[in-house]
């Protein structure tokens, strides 16, 4: 189980630092004085495919039995039965 849940909290770091990046690019594509709509548009839905798959990722790790409790940093905690 932890080689998996290690893969699986290497995605969620990955996917968490794209989309900041995603989510900087956003903001100073919102700040130019002629706003790129199409260029925008493009961010907005990678951040949305980002969104899901970081759903997905926590998803896998909430079915083995941990309770994420923060992403920055990542925490997770394994609750006794």
């Amino acid at each position: 189980m932890i080689p998996q849940l290690e893969k699986i909290f290497s995605v969620v770091v990955e996917i968490r630092t794209k989309a900041e990046i995603k989510i900087r690019t956003i903001q100073n594509l919102e700040k130019q004085e002629k706003l790129e709509v199409a260029q925008l548009a493009i961010e907005k839905s990678q951040i949305e495919f980002l969104a899901q798959s970081l759903e997905e990722a926590i998803s896998e790790v909430e079915k083995m039995g941990a309770v994420l409790k923060g992403l920055d940093p990542l925490w997770w905690i394994f609750p006794s039965s």
